[in-house]
């Protein structure tokens, strides 16, 4: 048996054990039903993309449409990593109208299918292997952002990393290799599939807690998640607190004993600001009310900048300005 021959039977394994993987997550009623659709979409545009270069390797050619179908395949992917990320973080819950942008490229190459020009189909391939790039990246850096839990982050880096090995022997097949180099690097693609699947199959208990679901799909609550943002809101509200000029993340951390990381993604999520915008929030609106309820005509500002917690009346000034699109001294006389 030809080695060549030997290796597309062991890549067309790992394409049907993630294909196994497929149908189990979409018979699966117990945990989040559209985390685990996108997963198996993913996966299934891998299936896709990685098939047509093992159908090579097993007959010498593909069909002349399969080329298409793996471009179609490859457009998909990042967007679908980027979906099924910003479900697990709760920040994307429903699908939307105009996430279909995501997938421009898709309806672009699905329109002119059996008309798509050919001479097109190099740099086609290049821009997607660039967009998918540039897709993965942004993956990685939500994962940074929203500090998810360790089980959680685990799961994701795997995922992305896998991702990029994947995208990499995509690449290693553009720039052009021998055909033995090309079954080489197919059998790796599907290898990392593999091993995807594989997880999939070995971790499903964890990756059920990790979509977060309970039988009924609604949202597991944490009772010390609930309690931690309790306290926050109470301590960010506090006048003691922001009143502090010397306040900052770290001295939060330490009140509250727990991660600045973790704290600065949880005031994200609970405001959609970070810290210090937070902070001097309240310090505006700390000011606002002592320039209200002073009884001068011409209110010390200075005097109302330090005491709110601004370490200079020039910071008080521009945040007022930016707040009410007016200066303290105007703000006093139109609402006094």
């Amino acid at each position: 048996m030809k080695i060549d021959v030997l290796l597309g039977i062991i890549s067309s394994a790992g394409l049907f054990h993630a294909a196994y993987m497929v149908l189990f997550l979409l018979s699966d009623k117990k945990t989040d039903r559209k985390a685990n659709l996108l997963l198996s979409i993913l996966l299934m545009a891998y299936i896709i993309r990685i098939s047509k270069s093992a159908v090579f390797a097993l007959f010498g050619f593909t069909p002349y449409y399969y080329p298409l179908l793996g471009l179609m395949a490859m457009s998909i992917t990042g967007p679908t990593l980027l979906f099924y990320l910003k479900r697990l973080f709760r920040s994307w819950p429903d699908f939307r109208w105009h996430q279909t942008l995501h997938l421009l490229p898709l309806f672009l190459i699905s329109l002119n299918f059996w008309e798509f020009p050919f001479n097109l189909m190099r740099i086609s391939y290049l821009l997607i292997i660039i967009q998918t790039f540039l897709y993965f990246c942004y993956c990685l850096w939500l994962i940074q952002k929203k500090h998810p839990n360790k089980k959680l982050r685990q799961w994701l880096n795997i995922l992305v990393g896998s991702g990029f090995g994947i995208l990499l022997v995509y690449f290693i097949q553009f720039i052009g290799i021998s055909d033995t180099g090309y079954v080489y690097t197919t059998l790796i693609a599907a290898l990392i599939l593999w091993s995807v699947s594989y997880l999939v199959t070995s971790l499903f208990e964890n990756l059920k807690k990790i979509h977060h679901y309970h039988l009924n799909n609604k949202e597991e609550v944490n009772s010390e998640e609930i309690l931690l943002r309790k306290r926050l809101r109470s301590i960010l509200t506090d006048p003691e607190f922001f009143r502090d000029a010397e306040v900052n993340l770290t001295v939060l951390s330490k009140k509250l004993q727990t991660p600045p990381a973790r704290l600065s993604y949880l005031i994200q999520m609970e405001y959609g600001k970070s810290f210090p915008e937070v902070i001097n929030y309240q310090r505006i609106s700390f000011a606002k009310d002592q320039l209200l309820a002073s009884k001068r005509e011409k209110p010390k500002i200075e005097s109302i900048a330090y005491d709110s917690g601004f370490q200079s009346p020039s910071t008080f000034y521009a945040y007022f300005k930016k707040t009410y699109q007016m200066t303290p001294t105007q703000y006093k006389k139109k609402y006094s």
